[in-house]
C-alpha cells in the first residue's frame, strides 16, 4: 500500500498501489481487473502488459528470452498511446487479459511522473544518495516497494 512519507524513511510494506488508502483496500479489489478499473476511476491512464509464466520468463513470445522487460512491456499494438482512463476499454482489456499487469502512464499526459530506484547491484540507491547529496532531498511524496525490491517514487 502506498502511504506519504518522505523520501529517505524506511518502507513497512510491499504492496504497489497509487491510491493512498488503508489495508483493507486489497479486499475489496480482489482482481487486477478491480485495480486497473480503480486506478482510471482515480484518472490515471492505464493499459494492459505482459506477465510472467515463471520468474524472469515473460508470457509473451519471447518467453525468457523476452528483450523488452518481461512482465513489463504492453500487449497493446501502440504501446503507451493506447493508454485509458475509459472503464468499457478497461473491462475489455481485462476480460481478455485477466493477468495482464498493470500499466500506468506517467508524464506530461497523466500529470505526474515516477522514479525507479532499481536494487540491482546497489547502483540505484548509490545514484539517489548522490542526488540528493547534490541537490537536496525529493519533496514529500507517495512511494512504494517495487516488485523487484527497489522503490518507486510518484512525483508531480
Amino acid at each position: 500500500m502506498y502511504r506519504k512519507r518522505g523520501p529517505m524513511e524506511r518502507k513497512m510494506d510491499t504492496f504497489d498501489s497509487l491510491s493512498i488508502a488503508d489495508n483493507a483496500l486489497t479486499d475489496k479489489l480482489p482482481t487486477l481487473k478491480a485495480w486497473a478499473l480503480h486506478y482510471a476511476a482515480l484518472n490515471c491512464q492505464v493499459l494492459p502488459l505482459w506477465w510472467l509464466k515463471a520468474p524472469g520468463v515473460c508470457a509473451c513470445s519471447e518467453g525468457k528470452d523476452c528483450t523488452q522487460g518481461p512482465g513489463k512491456h504492453p500487449l497493446t499494438s501502440n504501446g503507451l498511446l493506447d493508454a485509458t482512463r475509459t472503464p468499457a476499454q478497461v473491462e475489455v482489456w481485462w476480460s481478455a487479459w485477466p493477468q495482464a499487469h498493470i500499466g500506468i502512464r506517467t508524464g506530461k499526459a497523466s500529470g505526474f511522473d515516477a522514479l525507479d530506484i532499481d536494487t540491482k547491484n546497489n547502483e540505484g540507491p548509490a545514484a539517489l544518495a548522490a542526488f540528493v547529496a547534490e541537490h537536496g532531498p525529493l519533496p514529500a511524496t507517495v512511494e512504494a516497494t517495487t516488485g523487484s525490491g527497489g522503490t518507486r517514487y510518484r512525483l508531480r
